[in-house]
């Protein structure tokens, strides 16, 4: 169990910084913003996975796999560091394009 929180500032500008200078908008359908406060991400699509990390609300997240009905596969990113975890659907959204 990881007790920390990840400032959603401080991860979107690490998001940012990866992404190229013009960006298609079709890569947008990928990212997802956290919707509660510390929302737990976890090592199993369960709520008995271990906690990885706690996420802030507005924290963005790549879908890396969404074909679970109750659980997205997120990835995030912090300059070389990549973490990946299980987040439940009811506690994330699409961003609007």
């Amino acid at each position: 169990y990881v007790s920390k929180s990840i400032s959603p500032r401080t991860h979107f500008k690490e998001l940012t910084k990866q992404l190229p200078r013009e960006v298609d908008i079709s890569t947008l359908k990928h990212i997802r913003i956290i919707t509660g406060e510390n929302v737990r991400l976890r090592n199993t699509p369960s709520m008995q996975g271990d906690v990885l990390v706690k996420l802030e609300k507005y924290t963005p997240v790549i879908v890396i796999d969404k074909s679970d009905r109750k659980w997205l596969y997120v990835q995030l990113s912090f300059g070389e560091q990549k973490i990946y975890g299980w987040v439940n659907r009811s506690y994330i959204k699409a961003i609007n394009h």
